[in-house]
């Protein structure tokens, strides 16, 4: 069974707003004990966003590669985690509550992709020493900056 690690991170524009325009980076990890034998990562800019897409977002990518293989994806979101093991076919079942489940399209697409027989999600304690989180929180932090960096580049 292959160990991916997952992580999230998101740059406010306005420190003073929850959610807002931002930067935001994904990345995940696979595994080996501590070695990392592949790691992705992406970013996107844009308004309405938080933490929690970019979190989302990188297990959905992590389900995308482990498609046909057996694999445990850890997150350090328990609303991702919650979302795959308890929530998802209440989701499904009330068409995501009529739109008040951010990012249904994601969620969707994700849950469509998802095999929970052989893909298994769980929680990870975050900012602890466990290698695999730490690399994946790094990789999703420079991916956040590097795309606030494309982004300035475009009006520079």
């Amino acid at each position: 069974m292959i160990e991916i690690y997952t992580d999230g991170s998101f740059l406010r524009i306005n420190q003073n707003e929850k959610n807002g325009f931002g930067h935001g980076g994904w990345a995940f990890c696979v595994m080996e004990g501590v070695q990392v034998l592949y790691s992705k990562t992406g970013g996107e800019s844009g308004n309405d966003f938080a933490n929690g897409k970019m979190e989302l977002v990188a297990v959905f990518q992590a389900i995308l590669y482990s498609q046909n293989q057996s694999c445990k994806i850890h997150s350090d979101s328990s609303y991702i985690v919650n979302g795959f093991n308890d929530w998802k076919d209440g989701w499904l079942r009330s068409d995501f509550k009529k739109g008040k489940i951010k990012f249904a399209k994601i969620w969707r697409e994700a849950f469509d992709l998802w095999n929970a027989d052989t893909q298994k999600i769980a929680w990870v304690k975050s900012h602890i020493g466990v290698v695999g989180n730490e690399k994946a929180d790094g990789l999703a932090l420079k991916a956040a900056e590097e795309e606030r960096l494309r982004w300035q580049k475009q009006f520079n």
